[in-house]
């Protein structure tokens, strides 16, 4: 059975890890995995700080095993704290399973609880269609995007398309 719950500092580790592996495996990732940080506690630091500046880490897990993550930023700037940016992604072997759906149901719910919190904005790549299907079911509108704003490889680009939800 899947678990999802709010992420803590104690997550540091297993959350690097399931980044390394969907920065590794997934085709709809923007950063590489060379890219990433690997430093236990810069990533614990960077998990405290997102929370306590208003934002929410949630993952899924299957076993104790953290198998996905939603991470949602509250902006800082004093006429944008109205605003969070969120992001998620699931490990390949888990989707499929309603497991995107719960997390962000519970980020939802979460967000409507934060009265600072009216608008939830996310980037997703153009040939994501699954998970667009997702977010357009939950709610999510698409408010534009940059054409062409990714390069996947020397002659492939896609979209960033830019949705969100008024919460």
């Amino acid at each position: 059975m899947i678990l999802i719950r709010e992420a803590t500092k104690k997550d540091a580790q297993q959350i690097m890890e399931h980044t390394k592996k969907i920065t590794g495996t997934s085709k709809f990732m923007v950063m590489l995995s060379e890219e990433l940080n690997q430093d236990l506690k810069e990533e614990q630091k960077r998990i405290e700080q997102q929370i306590q500046a208003g934002g929410l880490i949630l993952v899924a897990e299957d076993k104790r095993k953290i198998i996905g993550l939603l991470s949602l930023r509250a902006e800082k700037i004093k006429r944008l704290r109205h605003v969070a940016t969120m992001a998620i992604d699931i490990q390949e072997e888990y989707c499929n399973q309603g497991i995107g759906t719960k997390l962000l149901s519970y980020m939802i719910d979460w967000t409507k609880k934060n009265s600072q919190i009216e608008k939830i904005c996310l980037h997703v790549l153009s040939s994501n269609e699954r998970a667009i299907h997702v977010y357009k079911k939950i709610g999510f509108v698409e408010e534009g995007r940059r054409v062409d704003h990714i390069k996947m490889t020397n002659d492939c680009y896609v979209d960033d398309v830019l949705m969100h939800l008024k919460v």
